[in-house]
């Protein structure tokens, strides 16, 4: 039993490949997979576009969608005390059965106490997200697994939203009641 579990757990772990940070050529990080699949141009478009992305451009073949989002990170202390926000661009381009998706500019927003005791936006602290990784500081080390677990977590969405199948609505066929005895 416990060489079964064993097994199944080390399988699962081999058949999951987590995210890990990636860098293009001018050194930005990036994620990033094309995925194949068996739905359609139209399907998939639709599917892009309820998810609240924007059209960037026109083609037959292939379609582009962009939007950008943002999370929170957070000190770890006994409270919750914000420490920035992070914004990302995530890309979809669309080709028939296939996608790709590229999560791209991850840039960290810093914040700060303002006379009042509310958490605001620095008014400097725009940073690309890069060099900061780069800090061997505590806190960005939990950080650096934070904006993973929130990537795996946005990429497994995307993944399932954009290859989800619409059920076709029901048509609803009129009964008819016999009120005859």
């Amino acid at each position: 039993m416990q060489l079964t579990m064993l097994l199944l757990f080390t399988l699962s772990q081999l058949t999951s490949t987590p995210l890990e940070y990636s860098f293009d050529d001018s050194g930005k990080i990036v994620f990033m997979e094309v995925v194949s699949t068996e739905i359609g141009f139209d399907t998939l478009v639709q599917n892009v576009e309820n998810l609240g992305f924007e059209k960037v451009q026109n083609g037959d073949e292939e379609q582009g969608f962009s939007k950008e989002a943002s999370f929170m990170l957070y000190n770890k202390r006994i409270s919750k005390v914000p420490h920035g926000r992070l914004t990302y661009n995530v890309q979809v381009d669309v080709k028939e059965n296939r996608y790709r998706y590229v999560i791209t500019d991850l840039i960290f927003h810093e914040y700060e106490r303002n006379r009042y005791g509310r958490y605001e936006e620095k008014r400097n602290g725009q940073m690309a997200l890069e060099p900061l990784l780069a800090e061997p500081d505590k806190q960005w080390e939990n950080h650096k697994q934070t904006i993973l677990k929130k990537m795996e977590s946005e990429v497994a969405m995307l993944k399932s939203e954009i290859v989800a199948v619409p059920l076709e609505e029901e048509q609803k066929s009129e009964v008819k009641i016999n009120d005859d005895w």
